[in-house]
């Protein structure tokens, strides 16, 4: 019979280590939140080898004093909490657990040397596998620099597990970028083999932090986000949909400055954009939801990367309504060469006082094996198309850092288990913003490109406005309209259109008619799987009908309904009505068509996400002739 024992520290650290230290990335995630928590204006963080081999992190913090170096690498031993009563109130840092140094120290070679304001001297202490080798004083500036080396060298079975150098150290750089834009206020910058990959200047400019990391083709093309309701206030940087990407890596969000996941708030995200972002496409954002500490439990997850609100529903809410009023206060014409632009609308200043710090920063190794460069903010020189291409990379994403699966909330149910009525997940109801845009006035018609693409000149900008994306949209704004008051315009069929179903599909039709009744399709049975249209919305394509209705169908047999999302069923005959491409049209509908689109509320955007109009400018144009450079 097996007895029960009590594991001994060294084991118990490495299986703790196994929880809050995944890889290389977690260290340093563990290492520059304690340097902001310590008050730090200014962090460097230089790699090699992915961070497997080597991991170093210097700050300007308030540093530990001698006699608690020992303590620091105990378990459960913490400077930010001391009583149960901090966790009912909240946790406000950005660890709180006491578990992170331990536990890096018992799966690597660590060395930390650290220096209080008010200390002589600093202090070095040497452990390896979570054993103490050298604890001693030690020269060295205000604040702590902590070296890692040889992760997981007496653990095998996690080392196993690590990827190449480059992915790890693309995962460090996701996670460092994410903490840089969660403190603008800090100066943040990483090095790896000595070549600097970013810094931040850490005056507290969000966008210019969002510039040094992204580069100009993202900062110059966000919408400011501003929004308070009764308890949540949300602030930050939304992306225009014309710079969206087909993955979720730039969707960053983070609760009281806390980078989290959560697949309720990401959706809610979406929601906003509306029918702004194509299929498949997701924005950039960076906002910071602030909720009263007591209203959130950051204690969730091991590695701190997941919340749990208190009122999920209320901040999802708050949320999407943020972001879709954001949109409607920043709506335009997206520029034709978007992707094109080479010259950034405003450079970093060079700050000499952040510089001085960072330089205070360099503590040399000895035999290093690779030269240190001067840290230095310079302004950036006109971008070249290969520039521009590394300007605008991201970093590959870790799955580990981007994916997660949904919170659970304990006082409300996540978004996905909400009626649709409160947070619907799939073609969400737009918020509307006022009406009346003007960005199409003053415009005079030029001409049509391949019967498609209608050309208009409005001062010094040609204007390309796509006839059957923009019909397109001015037909779903009028269903969605009409639905909302009860009251689709219907054509009656002179002669009845004929559906003809599957046995499931005609066994299940009827019980849907009072909703197709709701969208202004009237239909009765024909007999033989099969049944008769007698009405339709008022310019629905009766060619295609059959198609749109079977399209319907399906979505009702899978669950959906009409009263929770009529998007999904109105954007559907907006779109087979709409004129369609190569299609001549006169003067007088192009006319109408103008005037229309200045009464929508979101000209700028088909129902499916595609735009409109795109705008070309004259320096656009002046640049590919070479006139100007």
């Amino acid at each position: 019979m097996a007895r029960i024992i009590i594991l001994d520290e060294l084991t118990a650290n490495q299986i703790a280590a196994g929880e809050v230290v995944e890889r290389p990335a977690s260290v340093v995630k563990e290492l520059v939140e304690n340097s902001i928590d310590a008050g730090a204006t200014a962090v460097r963080v230089d790699i090699r080898g992915g961070g497997i081999k080597y991991i170093r992190v210097s700050d300007n913090g308030c540093g530990i004093a001698s006699e608690d170096v020992a303590m620091a690498f105990e378990r459960h031993a913490t400077s930010k909490l001391r009583t149960a009563n901090d966790l009912e109130r909240g946790i406000t840092t950005n660890g709180f657990r006491g578990e992170a140094l331990a536990s890096i120290a018992a799966v690597s070679n660590l060395e930390m040397i650290t220096k209080t304001e008010d200390s002589d001297s600093g202090t070095r202490i040497n452990i390896s596998g979570g054993e103490v080798m050298n604890l001693c004083p030690h020269g060295a500036p205000t604040g702590t620099t902590i070296t890692v080396k040889d992760l997981f060298f007496n653990t095998p079975a996690r080392y196993k597990f690590l990827k190449k150098d480059t992915y790890e150290g693309a995962a460090i750089a996701e996670l460092l970028s994410r903490l840089a834009l969660a403190r603008p206020e800090v100066a943040i910058s990483l090095y790896s083999g000595g070549d600097k990959q970013f810094a931040t200047t850490g005056n507290g400019n969000l966008k210019e932090t969002i510039y040094s990391i992204f580069g100009a083709a993202i900062a110059d093309n966000l919408v400011a986000v501003c929004y308070q309701e009764n308890s949540v206030s949300i602030d930050g940087y939304i992306g225009i949909p014309a710079i969206a990407r087909g993955n979720r890596a730039n969707e960053i969000l983070y609760c009281n400055g806390r980078l989290f996941r959560s697949k309720n708030m990401t959706t809610a995200l979406e929601m906003g954009y509306g029918t702004r972002l194509m299929k498949k496409q997701y924005p950039f954002a960076c906002l910071n939801i602030r909720v009263a500490p007591w209203a959130v439990d950051v204690n969730v997850h091991p590695q701190k990367t997941e919340v749990r609100f208190a009122e999920e529903v209320k901040v999802a809410d708050a949320l999407r309504h943020a972001v879709a009023d954001a949109l409607a206060e920043g709506n335009s014409i997206p520029d034709a060469l978007l992707s094109a632009k080479r010259q950034p609308t405003y450079t970093p200043a060079p700050d000499p006082e952040v510089q001085q710090i960072l330089a205070e920063l360099r503590v040399e190794e000895p035999k290093a094996a690779y030269e240190r460069k001067t840290v230095e903010f310079v302004q950036k020189p006109v971008l070249n198309d290969a520039d521009l291409n590394k300007t605008t990379e991201t970093p590959s994403i870790a799955p580990e850092i981007t994916h997660t699966e949904p919170v659970k909330a304990s006082v409300v149910p996540p978004v996905e288990e909400l009626t649709p009525v409160d947070l619907p997940q799939e073609t969400p109801q737009e918020i509307q913003p006022a009406a009346g845009n003007r960005e199409f006035d003053h415009m005079d018609y030029m001409g049509s490109l391949w019967n498609t693409y209608l050309i208009f000149q409005r001062d010094k900008d040609a204007i390309l406005i796509d006839q059957h994306a923009a019909h397109e949209r001015i037909r779903f704004e009028r269903l969605l309209a009409e639905y909302r008051r009860g009251e689709i315009e219907q054509q009656q069929m002179l002669f009845p259109i004929t559906v003809s179903l599957t046995s499931s599909e005609y066994a299940a039709v009827f019980s849907y008619s009072s909703q197709f009744e709701s969208l202004g399709v009237d239909f009765e049975d024909f007999g033989k799987n099969t049944i008769v249209v007698r009405a339709i919305p008022t310019n629905a394509d009766t060619d295609n009908f059959p198609e749109t209705f079977v399209y319907m169908l399906d979505r009702l047999m899978s669950g959906q309904t009409v009263s929770a999302k009529p998007e999904t069923f109105l954007y559907k005959i907006a779109c087979t009505g709409a004129v369609k491409a190569n299609q001549r049209l006169d003067r007088t509908e192009i006319d109408r068509l103008v005037e229309d689109l200045k009464t929508l509320d979101n000209p700028f955007n088909c129902p499916h996400g595609r735009p409109t109009a795109i705008k070309l400018t004259l320096s656009d144009v002046e640049k590919m002739f070479r006139r100007i450079l």
